[in-house]
């Protein structure tokens, strides 16, 4: 309890004497309360899964928010403190200046310099605003139809969990990160016909996307963006993994960036061992795989995933080969957990249906 109140203490200290960019996070955060509270109050009210799904998310939001701010220990941020602070620096510098006999004045401020520069590259996420990205999108003349993605590796770029940003021409993809130094890359649109998987990268939970844990104008644009982490094993043995997505030859993408690159591509999915399935399995097996990793990974919505699903199953009822054979490839669809009995029944029903109507009798 006694850690909690610090916390709101330094937390009222940060409203009444921090800068204008302390501020701004601390409004942010009671704005998210206002927006929960009034959010749980509809969802009651109006009895909303959607206004409950807003209210949660504004709670979390505040939480992140809160734990990520940082304040200096033993020291409240108050103007009486920091006047302190001055007095004490004048005083060793200028007890410094009388026992050495020389001005260490110039070495304290580039000692300084080089201290603000080490803090300004490791937290180099806050130094984007709004105005600094308006800016990068006139000078690299970003599109409308841009989209946020997060690249979680780029080897041959040398890049690693950045935020960045993806439009299209006529011919190349456009890259747009936004790291310590905002950079452009271009990828010629023949090359991304495809987008292939990676799937079970092993996730260091402390270390993984830290820079986007400091609030800031893109920690909020971009928390959407951070990849699905789930466990595999039990107790100490349990590891925490990722599956991603690839642009290219090794532009990785998070997950939750994949949906909208696909539809900005009008890439097609592909495995690594797709030919493989296809030869032990059959194409529909392939097909409903796909379907299924693109929908475990957030890519598909659920009714795109039944669309899609069913398209797959009725070209299979459709197809020319024997009732076995036909039959063979829905157990294997059933035995994948691909799909349930109910929809291998219905559709076993519709392909008698439709080669009756067609006058071709196939025994059971």
């Amino acid at each position: 309890m006694r850690g909690e109140g610090n916390r709101m203490g330094q937390i009222l200290n940060a409203l009444r004497y921090g800068n204008a960019k302390t501020k701004r996070y601390i409004i942010s955060i009671v704005l998210l309360l206002i927006l929960g509270g009034v959010s749980i109050i509809r969802a009651v009210r109006f009895g909303s899964p959607l206004w409950a799904m807003v209210g949660v998310f504004a709670f979390l939001l505040v939480v992140v928010f809160i734990n990520s701010l940082k304040f200096i220990e033993g020291q409240e941020l108050n103007p009486r403190n920091q006047n302190k602070t001055k007095d004490r620096d004048s005083f060793d510098k200028e007890k410094s200046f009388k026992d050495n006999g020389k001005d260490v004045s110039s070495v304290d401020e580039d000692e300084q310099e080089a201290d603000e520069l080490a803090t300004e590259n490791e937290n180099y996420i806050e130094q984007y605003d709004e105005k600094k990205l308006k800016k990068l999108f006139y000078y690299y003349k970003v599109k409308r139809n841009h989209i946020p993605i997060l690249i979680d590796s780029w080897e041959s770029k040398k890049i690693k969990q950045c935020p960045a940003y993806l439009w299209m021409d006529k011919s190349q993809l456009h890259v747009l990160t936004i790291g310590k130094e905002a950079n452009k890359y271009e990828l010629p649109r023949k090359q991304l016909l495809k987008l292939t998987y990676d799937k079970g990268r092993i996730v260091n939970r402390k270390e993984d996307y830290y820079i986007l844990k400091t609030p800031s104008l893109l920690s909020l644009a971009f928390s959407g963006f951070l990849p699905t982490v789930y466990e595999e094993g039990e107790g100490i043995r349990a590891t925490y993994k990722k599956n991603l997505y690839v642009i290219g030859s090794d532009l990785k993408i998070t997950n939750t960036s994949a949906k909208s690159v696909f539809d900005l591509l009008q890439a097609d999915f592909s495995l690594l061992e797709e030919e493989l399935y296809t030869k032990r399995y059959s194409p529909y097996f392939t097909s409903a795989y796909k379907l299924n990793i693109l929908l475990k990974d957030g890519v598909l919505s659920v009714s795109d995933y039944k669309r899609k699903i069913k398209e797959v199953l009725l070209a299979l009822a459709q197809a020319e080969i024997s009732l076995d054979v036909f039959k063979t490839y829905m157990n294997q669809l059933i035995q994948g957990r691909l799909i349930t009995k109910e929809y291998a029944e219905y559709y076993v029903e519709y392909r008698m249906k439709q080669k009756e109507r067609s006058g071709v009798i196939e025994r059971q």
